[in-house]
């Protein structure tokens, strides 16, 4: 398997070769949020966000969402489409696996970061999420 890294990312998203993106929130996730209105509305961070349509579902439902992701154009159109949807949530570009969280967070969301990466860097991705969460905090994939 190839190395998929920033750049490659970066190419796929200028080029809107984005196949991946289905134009809406993960279903797993909408459905998750609408069975729990109970949740403690806290920070959640959405490694690999592309587009931000999950920290779009995140931020719809009360929590303050950032995303994050290796490719500035995915981050710009995240921003783009969250202020025209009237929302508010924070972009990041960066490297989630490498970076230091700009906070801890209560929640991590994986939808498609750990499938996009190389199959070497699973405990890196492990040691990231341990790095970004807050003591005692929910990891949801």
């Amino acid at each position: 398997m190839p190395i998929l890294d920033g750049k490659y990312w970066e190419e796929r998203y200028q080029a809107s070769d984005m196949p991946w993106d289905k134009g809406e929130a993960s279903p797993g996730l909408v459905d998750f949020l609408a069975a729990h209105p109970e949740l403690i509305r806290g920070t959640v961070c959405v490694p690999g966000c592309g587009t931000g349509h999950d920290v779009r579902a995140w931020a719809e439902s009360g929590f303050h969402a950032v995303g994050c992701d290796i490719a500035p154009s995915a981050v710009q159109l995240g921003r783009e489409r969250t202020a025209a949807a009237g929302l508010t949530a924070r972009f990041e570009p960066g490297d989630f696996l490498k970076d230091s969280p700009p906070f801890l967070f209560e929640w991590v969301f994986e939808h498609t970061l750990f499938c996009a990466i190389d199959p070497r860097d699973r405990d890196d991705y492990v040691k990231a999420v341990l790095r970004w969460l807050k003591p005692g905090g929910n990891y949801l994939a």
